[in-house]
């Protein structure tokens, strides 16, 4: 068993390198050099389709995407309070 783990951009890189694992999706070909110029080109391939296209040959998500909250958007009143603070 292999336990390598890629992001999900060099999974899909390749993927498209090895014909013998795109044949697993069931997609032809030339769907693998139409998406492989693309990429060369820097032409963007959604995250939905990429992994869709993993998933359709056998890649199984090793772990969940996880998302952090953003920094609170600052209030005029915690400006000001902030530069009192800082005046002292």
């Amino acid at each position: 068993m292999n336990n390598e783990v890629f992001s999900t951009q060099e999974a899909f890189e390749r993927l498209l390198d090895r014909p013998d694992l795109w044949r697993k999706t069931g997609r032809p070909m030339q769907q693998r050099f139409s998406l492989k110029n693309k990429l060369r080109n820097g032409i963007n391939v959604t995250i939905d389709t990429k992994e869709k296209i993993l998933a359709e040959a056998g890649y199984t998500v090793k772990q969940e995407t996880i998302w952090r909250f953003p920094d609170p958007i600052p209030t005029k009143k915690h400006l000001l309070a902030k530069v009192k603070m800082q005046d002292n």
